[in-house]
């Protein structure tokens, strides 16, 4: 799944400047794709292939007589999944193939807030999906913009494609029995179900979980796990526009234990492990909105789709999709996330050793990227002017 994704947007990138490739042909493009895959059996879901305005219609399907043309002035959502032998799929992306205006930014910076948000949550063992659903709209509630689905759902083993009762909600579910460790969820709106994911990884962390099937495969893909008895998880928060467009990230994340400094009552806290490994679009990002801390998550987050889907690729030499991959660029370069750690938490000044040429590449970066962590740029400001 992860090696078709690069593949299909890889393709779509190349072609839509050509004002030829439509919501529809782009739908059949990806099944064209996906049919090139051992062991699959056939699309998950219809596929949600729409641009503009379709893209705002949360369940859109384009047909022969719906479909728009793909234009590089709007968003592009595309979510898709397939059923193979041994695991079901489900994944979103949005992109942009022009120029985003700053409002389109700012939506699409805030969703993508939502899901680090979520993916990178620590909660006790046991806790009901909807004690996390505000963390996916804390950034939009906060300027007055929202979604009316679920966060999160789960994704079944070669069985449907939504699944209960596990789900991220804002409504009670009585049957929800919690997060548990070995759960794999979408960070999306949909439901819930168990399944396998394509994971072109060892996935850390499952090593420990009761596996009922774990296989090197071919070609497209490159490894899938199944955890029996678990629902999987989709996490995708989203925001959509009536008559403007739409935006949706899903990925599947795999439930696991987290490492904390304490653990209250020997209730054992959990976290969330990206399954997904497919990169965002940085051009739709506004920096200004994102605090270092999910900037780096991002910058990490990119960094394992290059060491596994991209080495997936260089060698069953997809040049063009590889290229694709590796074109997101990081928002803290090595140098400015070294820096940032010797300066993070307040310290004795004779303790920092940090020199001139860095507090310079520090401020310079702060100023750039209009830092909106405020305790850090504190800190940077101290260090610069009372040194």
């Amino acid at each position: 799944m992860l090696l078709l994704c690069a593949n299909f947007f890889a393709w779509l990138e190349d072609e839509v400047a050509s004002g030829e490739v439509t919501e529809y042909l782009a739908a059949l493009k990806i099944e064209d794709f996906r049919r090139q895959q051992e062991d699959y059996v056939g699309p998950s879901f219809e596929v949600i292939s729409a641009t503009g305005p379709n893209a705002a219609l949360i369940h859109y399907h384009p047909s022969e007589e719906t479909t728009r043309i793909i234009s590089s002035e709007e968003f592009y959502l595309c979510d898709s999944g397939g059923q193979y032998i041994d695991g079901t799929t489900d994944v979103a992306r949005t992109y942009f193939f022009g120029n985003p205006s700053q409002y389109e930014k700012e939506c699409f910076t805030r969703v993508m807030k939502g899901h680090i948000a979520i993916s990178s949550a620590v909660f006790p063992r046991h806790i009901k999906g909807q004690m996390l659903d505000t963390l996916a709209r804390k950034s939009l509630w906060e300027v007055g913009l929202n979604y009316m689905h679920k966060t999160g759902h789960g994704v079944g083993a070669y069985l449907t494609v939504h699944e209960g009762p596990t789900e991220i909600d804002w409504k009670t579910n009585p049957d929800d029995p919690g997060l548990q460790e070995g759960m794999i969820l979408s960070n999306d709106y949909t439901q819930d179900q168990p399944r396998q994911i394509n994971y072109d990884l060892n996935l850390r962390g499952m090593k420990q979980h009761s596996i009922n099937s774990a296989r090197i495969l071919s070609k497209n893909q490159v490894q899938l796990r199944t955890v029996p008895g678990y629902v999987t998880r989709n996490k995708e928060p989203g925001y959509y526009e009536s008559g403007r467009f739409g935006i949706k990230i899903e990925n599947l994340v795999l439930v696991k234990k987290a490492d904390t400094k304490y653990n209250f009552q020997d209730c054992g806290f959990l976290t969330f492990e990206p399954l997904t490994l497919i990169p965002f679009q940085t051009k739709l990002l506004d920096t200004s909105l994102l605090t270092v801390e999910e900037m780096d998550w991002l910058d990490n987050y990119h960094q394992i789709c290059r060491d596994v889907v991209g080495k997936a690729l260089r060698e069953q030499g997809r040049l063009s999709a590889f290229q694709w991959l590796m074109r997101e660029r990081n928002l803290l370069g090595n140098k400015i996330r070294k820096l940032i750690k010797k300066l993070s938490g307040f310290v004795p000044k004779s303790h920092k050793v940090v020199s001139n040429n860095e507090k310079c590449l520090l401020l310079q970066w702060a100023i750039c990227v209009r830092l909106q962590a405020k305790q850090l740029f504190c800190q940077l400001c101290l260090l610069v002017f009372t040194s």
